[in-house]
């Protein structure tokens, strides 16, 4: 008789550590998922500053040379950039920053708003050539004078003399 509850007891005992197992596997698998989401994110903001510091140095020396980011930069799904964001950065008018991306990527230009667009998650090189116009940034009667011209593309090479068309 006593054979019997052992029996159910060691079986008892086998479903609560298969249980216990399953809850400590569980707990590990949620901990590397938020890990991964962790470190993606990191990539994300590192890739952001990365393009930022991009903008910042070509119209810092904007003699025509290409600037190009040192290392392939990611951008997520939904990601967009305007001309007033980079604006907001280099201190260089809106109208004053072209759009260009490479062939058949999921990159939406659009110049006449001064807008570009991620359809999908990317990872490309980013390039940034800007060039002096001659001009007089003093001239109040045109206000959206460019005395610098900028062009930004996304996984294309940008052209020694191809040049920014300022709109």
């Amino acid at each position: 008789m006593f054979e019997i509850f052992r029996e159910n007891s060691a079986q008892a005992e086998s479903v609560f550590r298969l249980m216990i197992d399953s809850i400590i596997g569980l707990a590990i698998l949620v901990i590397i998922i938020s890990a991964i989401s962790y470190f993606d994110g990191l990539a994300l903001q590192q890739s952001l500053s990365d393009f930022r510091s991009l903008v910042i140095s070509s119209t810092q020396s904007p003699d025509g040379r290409v600037f190009n980011s040192p290392k392939e930069l990611t951008f997520p799904e939904g990601q967009a950039f305007s001309a007033l964001d980079l604006e907001s950065w280099a201190n260089v008018g809106a109208k004053c920053f072209e759009f260009d991306s490479g062939p058949k990527l999921s990159v939406r230009v659009s110049n006449d708003r001064g807008q570009a667009e991620f359809l999908t998650r990317l990872n490309l090189f980013v390039y940034s050539k800007c060039v002096t116009n001659l001009c007089d940034p003093t001239d109040q009667s045109n206000p959206d004078n460019c005395c610098m011209c900028c062009k930004v593309v996304f996984g294309k090479k940008i052209d020694l003399l191809e040049q920014p068309n300022c709109r």
